[in-house]
């Protein structure tokens, strides 16, 4: 984030966000007024606009990652079944707690489990 001085444009040092905001805290704590327009530029230090720009349009990713049930409604397997794929790395999958996400292209699930059964 940058703040316009003289024309300029200013980038503020790491930790300011941190340290206005714990001065201004300890005023409030206090019972000493804390401006409107710092506590507004304390939100913006730490919530920074994104840095691209807004027209830009996000490509869809080639992959996304799906659970076991969904990929079981997909290929007609059994749920226990696609896990044993995963387990024993047949299918492309990270595990997510108890479950696994398996990675498959958009609209290709079937794909990925040819031959594996």
């Amino acid at each position: 984030m940058t703040a316009p001085h003289h024309g300029q444009a200013v980038t503020p040092p790491p930790g300011l966000a941190a340290w206005l905001l714990t001065h201004a805290r300890d005023d409030a704590l206090h019972g000493r007024p804390v401006p409107a327009w710092l506590t507004a530029y304390i939100r913006t230090l730490l919530n920074p606009a994104p840095t691209f720009p807004s027209e830009h349009v996000f490509d869809q990713p080639e992959t996304l990652e799906i659970s076991t049930a969904d990929m079981a409604t997909r290929t007609g397997y059994t749920v226990q079944h696609i896990r044993r794929l995963c387990r024993t790395g047949h299918l492309t999958a990270r595990r997510a707690g108890r479950d696994w996400l398996i990675q498959v292209k958009e609209n290709h699930a079937e794909d990925h489990t040819e031959g594996a059964a």
